[in-house]
């Protein structure tokens, strides 16, 4: 067994946070431990390593070299899921925003188009062909109009958000 704790080696453990957890994972070993606290957390992989280890000692058996990496200086860094920089946030939101008011002005488009014609069907082709009218509008808009309409649109995302979040994830029943 104390063959098996030499063999060892230093650990590369990785410290994740995701939603509220914390996930210490060493992906040499495959081994991998969470709690909700970082201390908690490394104390279940601690243990689990340890037990790997004795595991390994009590069947005789010796831990690979290779499955230990050399020694390197710790290096620290925080890890969070699913965290973007301002810039990729506004991007995304803007396309969104575009997005939305694609279809939102397809739509009133089409029935203004319909109402218009007296009920004649609306095709596809008059869809796209108001979509490219509306978006060739945005882009011919004045700055002080393009932001003028980037806080109005900020202001209708906000509140249609928890509309948009329940069409998209429904609550059971």
């Amino acid at each position: 067994m104390a063959g098996a704790r030499q063999e060892m080696g230093e650990s590369t453990a990785v410290l994740l946070e995701r939603g509220g957890s914390f996930f210490v994972y060493e992906p040499n070993l495959g081994i991998i431990a969470s709690d909700g606290t970082v201390e908690g957390a490394y104390g279940r992989f601690t243990g689990a390593k340890q037990a790997l280890i004795e595991d390994i000692g009590r069947a005789g058996l010796a831990l690979r070299r290779s499955a230990v990496p050399a020694r390197r200086p710790v290096r620290s860094r925080r890890i969070t899921g699913g965290q973007r920089g301002i810039i990729a946030e506004l991007s995304l939101f803007v396309a969104k925003i575009g997005i939305f008011l694609l279809v939102v002005g397809g739509i009133g488009a089409g029935i203004a188009m319909t109402v218009g014609s007296g009920g004649k069907p609306l095709g596809m082709v008059d869809i796209a062909d108001k979509a490219a009218e509306i978006a060739r509008d945005v882009s011919n808009l004045p700055p002080e109009k393009k932001e003028l309409l980037r806080q109005s649109v900020g202001v209708v995302s906000r509140e249609l958000g928890p509309v948009f979040d329940a069409w998209r994830n429904p609550p059971p029943q």
